[in-house]
């Protein structure tokens, strides 16, 4: 398979970035983590039964198509600082330069071919 170019890989980030940011401007992350709300239910011993309603925001529900998925795996693969730089310009749209961005794409688009 030949590989991408720089071209095409930062039209995949852009296409998974704003996928991400619409998932953050929509109905949004729950406040609390399910882990959290697991514990809190332990320590209250009060038990209750959710409604699809209660947990239709929890990010665990989000379905992610099959390219953004595959983008979401390998940008978890990289270095937090590089992984800040990806999010920062295709995700939260600032402009970013330097060494950090130029190596995540690089990275990306190496496992995008």
């Amino acid at each position: 398979m030949p590989l991408k170019t720089i071209k095409e890989t930062r039209k995949e980030l852009a296409r998974w970035g704003n996928f991400w940011r619409s998932k953050e401007y929509g109905s949004g992350f729950s406040s609390v983590s399910p882990t959290a709300r697991i514990c809190e239910t332990l320590r209250s011993e009060c038990y209750t039964e959710g409604t699809a309603h209660q947990v239709s925001h929890l990010s665990d529900n989000i379905y992610e198509p099959a390219d953004v998925l595959r983008v979401s795996a390998i940008v978890n693969k990289l270095s937090g600082n590089c992984r800040q730089a990806i999010l920062a310009k295709y995700v939260k749209k600032k402009q970013v330069t330097g060494y950090f961005i130029d190596e995540a794409e690089r990275f990306v688009m190496i496992q995008l071919s």
